[in-house]
């Protein structure tokens, strides 16, 4: 989601009485100024706009000047920013031999 769509989220988890990060953590995507004006700062996926804008510039002007451009891809890495609306993962219990019937291979309540 956008950073608007991660504050809207956000403050509906508050309003509803989750506590983030503790039991809900947040990521947002595209890391603006308001991703970090929030309370707790949201995590966000920051991608490298002007990266990704000198690519297509340098494309571009290759087919403006007559080159012949090939398709291609570009691919321009995204950073996770982690801030304080996100938390670890939780490790579950290990399990007593009562708890572990019941349960298939991967942890969880058949």
């Amino acid at each position: 989601a956008t950073d608007w769509c991660g504050v809207g989220a956000l403050a509906a988890a508050v309003e509803l009485g989750f506590d983030v990060p503790g039991q809900l953590s947040l990521v947002t995507l595209s890391d603006s100024y308001l991703a970090r004006q929030t309370d707790p700062a949201l995590t966000a996926i920051r991608h490298d706009a002007l990266a990704m804008g000198h690519a297509a510039m340098e494309l571009l002007g290759k087919q403006i000047q007559g080159v012949q451009v090939k398709q291609r891809k570009v691919v321009c890495l995204p950073t996770l920013m982690v801030r304080s609306s996100t938390a670890p993962p939780a490790i579950p219990d290990a399990p007593t031999d009562s708890a572990a019937k019941g349960k298939d291979r991967s942890g969880f309540r058949a």
